[in-house]
């Protein structure tokens, strides 16, 4: 146990004085607050997303999911191809579009698309808190009950969201994006790093002789169900792995703080290479953990199967167990803090600015943004002290609701036809789908989705969104050409602002 406060007082000076570095190199500007002044290069790029989107799930959810599934979870790591095509399909395009048109915030994007439509500048924050809260929960919630497990319930999980929400809370009021995306790139190669040794030993150490048959061989024999379709709880079939590859991948991307990291980078082939660079990064890590959790099947009873690693390490290596619930601190913080600057630029361009019509200094939209960071940290940690949901029903309820932005997002790229109607349409009736069928609401009804074509019935909610907004965009006029045209023309240009924009 003492170990594990060295290694983690060790980490936390090191991420304190990133965040100091970047304070120092920043500039009281929204711009640089909340983008970095537009400047991200390819390796600080990939980085930032691969933590950004890895999170406490990665080392617990997946670990929880496949403990209950077995092998035919494998199949999901198949949603990361998705999110890089999505990536070099979509990506490029938020970038083009954003430095074209100076966009800060994905509501930018989307009302000015829409005929600045202000229910749309209005519903998209709202969107991104829905599935950001669950989200955050995840993390403070996985940090927590590790420490807990690890320690053997000396320290509470109580304990672990405070002190977790406090370090996120503090760096990121000091150094803005800039801090959050240095410090990514640190805990990015720390937990990347992290796994690759924990499975190391799991394979040389934890596992008799080395013998890595044993691992099939003995769940072969005691839990057979594992290793087939529909998995050990006999709910992994066809419709729920395609649903969870295609939407889980795509919305990878519709998370807010993903989504604005694709306006803070240098250039177009920036993100073509950091979305390359990502997949080999994070796909091979994937699959490691997934085979980690095959070991650990067989030779630990969890107190929950969230626990899977944290009590798998405990057991058999503590000192590896020590920098573990580190690598669990790191990946859950740098997942809040992308989230807390994403949804505070939100509160502070999209509300503050455009919809109430604040005019403020750049210093002034800065510290309004720090404020907003505060109270969004408090509300995720009331949450996160009173949720009894499974992590990775959390990450698939945040799936969701990021899949519905996506509708009105993608639909333009594909479809000439659509309309601002459609997007309001789908902006507000997808997300309540999503959390109707999320919590059970329609069984008030005698109607529910569970089941149905075997899809998650989180993600019932985007096939929902994309309905409406195909039937009310055909029903309704389209964008008008002069702004359909507006926006295609930057996406065939090189990011030089438009006539008419705002210049930087």
């Amino acid at each position: 146990m003492t170990l594990m406060w060295i290694v983690l007082a060790a980490y936390l000076l090191v991420v304190a004085g990133i965040a100091y570095y970047a304070y120092l190199k920043s500039s009281p500007s929204v711009e640089d607050y909340f983008l970095q002044s537009r400047s991200v290069g390819t390796v600080a790029l990939a980085l930032t997303l691969f933590a950004t989107i890895a999170s406490a799930f990665f080392y617990l959810g997946i670990g929880g999911a496949m403990a209950g599934h077995g092998v035919p979870f494998m199949a999901v790591g198949l949603w990361q191809f998705f999110t890089v095509l999505a990536m070099l399909y979509i990506g490029t395009r938020l970038w083009k579009l954003a430095k074209t048109f100076s966009f800060v915030t994905p509501a930018d994007l989307l009302s000015h698309y829409y005929e600045d439509n202000k229910i749309v500048r209005a519903v998209i924050p709202i969107i991104f808190m829905l599935g950001a809260f669950p989200f955050m929960i995840l993390q403070m919630r996985g940090a927590g009950l590790s420490l807990e497990v690890l320690t053997d319930g000396d320290i509470k999980s109580t304990t672990g969201i405070i002190m977790f929400t406090v370090l996120a809370l503090a760096y990121v009021l000091v150094g803005g994006v800039r801090a959050v995306v240095w410090t990514d790139v640190f805990q990015g190669i720390y937990f990347g790093g992290l796994v690759v040794v924990v499975f190391l030993a799991i394979i040389f150490v934890v596992i008799p002789a080395g013998n890595i048959e044993s691992v099939w061989g003995g769940i072969e024999q005691t839990k057979a169900e594992m290793l087939t379709f529909p998995g050990g709880k006999g709910v992994f079939a066809w419709g729920l792995m395609l649903s969870l590859v295609v939407f889980t991948g795509i919305a990878n991307i519709g998370q807010p703080a993903v989504f604005q990291r694709f306006f803070m980078a240098k250039s177009v082939k920036t993100i073509r290479q950091s979305a390359v660079l990502y997949g080999i990064i994070i796909v091979p890590l994937i699959y490691l953990l997934l085979y980690m959790t095959l070991a650990g099947i067989q030779l630990v009873e969890p107190p929950q199967a969230d626990m899977l690693f944290p009590t798998l390490l405990n057991q058999f290596t503590p000192v590896l167990a020590a920098f573990f619930i580190v690598g669990v601190v790191a990946a859950g913080m740098s997942t809040v803090d992308s989230l807390l600057v994403s949804l505070s630029s939100m509160v502070t361009v999209d509300y503050a600015e455009n919809l109430f019509g604040y005019k403020p200094s750049q210093q002034q939209a800065v510290m309004m943004g720090r404020v907003f960071i505060v109270i969004v940290s408090l509300v995720a940690f009331f949450l996160a002290m009173t949720s009894t949901k499974a992590l990775v029903d959390l990450a698939l309820l945040q799936v969701g609701f990021a899949s519905c932005v996506m509708v009105p997002l993608i639909g333009p790229m594909l479809w000439k036809r659509a309309s601002t109607a459609g997007a309001v349409a789908a902006l507000i009736i997808g997300p309540l789908a999503v959390a109707a069928f999320a919590f059970d609401w329609t069984e008030t009804f005698g109607f529910s989705v569970k089941g149905t074509f075997g899809f998650n019935q989180n993600l019932w909610g985007p096939v929902v969104a994309i309905i409406v907004f195909v039937v009310v965009s055909l029903l309704t006029p389209s964008v008008r050409a002069d702004r359909q045209e507006q926006f295609r023309k930057a996406l065939r240009g090189n990011g030089e602002p438009a006539s008419g924009a705002p210049a930087e």
